[in-house]
């Protein structure tokens, strides 16, 4: 194992790009993590009432968040 993060939060979806981890969450949260330091920067709350289904990260480190409510955001 190379290292760990303790979130307290459910994870359903996962995203990495070269300096950030994200963790889409059953709340409806993404929790952005800094790949070196192994530290929360911030958190994106998607909704309400729903969870984070699905994440993809293009080349240009663009973030889509799919999530239970029929939502898709687009973050940069």
């Amino acid at each position: 194992m190379v290292g760990s993060l303790q979130t307290g939060s459910e994870v359903r979806a996962m995203a990495v790009s070269s300096g950030l981890i994200y963790l889409g969450c059953k709340g409806g949260t993404v929790e952005i993590w800094d790949k070196k330091k192994r530290s929360k920067v911030d958190t994106l709350q998607m909704g309400t009432n729903c969870r984070v289904n699905c994440m993809a990260l293009d080349s240009n480190e663009v973030l889509v968040i799919g999530t239970s409510d029929g939502q898709i955001q687009v973050t940069s």
